[in-house]
């Protein structure tokens, strides 16, 4: 078989294939996210299905209007079943079975979750499960502004809590307080009545 030869830099055909090549690097650029021609050989977009996608949704009022963090209210948690991906951008998601025209087409590469989890749109987040329960029977001391404030709500939650043997905080803030919180500032407790607190990270 003979080998092809390659040609020289000056060769028209080279310049062609040289300007050819940066006229599709250009329209590539300059294509908008998710309209970007996909290589040779390989899908434009991924589908994940069968499986449980967890993202977040704004919040609505009773009129269906998005509110925001502006009104204190948190966005809701939002369960689906399969999610579309391409150019590094989320397309689309939906509940259920993921459509037919998805599963079938040629140009979407189908990822069978088999009920895992995906969590997109999420960057560097974690929470430590066995704390977050925790926290749910401590006094949570979260934006607690000095250490007279921290006394009171020690007290408050020890008449709100009479029968707790051991008084747990957390979720303080030194820069907050004035200064780190020590023993003696927890003795406003009853007698034999113990107390700690730990701070927030």
């Amino acid at each position: 078989q003979a080998s092809r030869r390659s040609r020289p830099a000056g060769h028209p055909g080279a310049a062609m294939k040289r300007r050819a090549s940066a006229d599709a690097a250009a329209v590539e650029e300059e294509a908008p996210p998710g309209k970007r021609p996909a290589p040779q050989g390989h899908p434009r977009q991924t589908l994940l299905h069968n499986g449980c996608v967890l993202t977040c949704v704004p919040c609505t009022d009773g009129a269906g209007a998005s509110a925001g963090a502006a009104d204190g209210r948190e966005p809701q948690l939002a369960e689906y079943g399969w999610l579309l991906v391409g150019d590094g951008r989320v397309l689309r998601l939906g509940e259920g079975r993921a459509p037919e025209e998805l599963l079938g087409s040629e140009g979407v590469r189908c990822v069978d979750l088999g009920g895992r989890l995906v969590l997109p749109g999420l960057f560097d987040s974690h929470c430590h499960v066995f704390y977050q329960g925790k926290m749910q029977q401590c006094l949570v001391l979260e934006g607690t502004k000095s250490i007279e404030e921290l006394q009171d709500k020690l007290r408050k939650y020890h008449g709100e809590n009479p029968g707790v043997k051991v008084i747990e905080g957390s979720q303080w803030d030194q820069d907050l307080l004035g200064r780190l919180p020590g023993r003696r500032d927890l003795d406003v407790a009853p007698p034999r009545l113990g107390a700690r607190s730990a701070r927030g990270a």
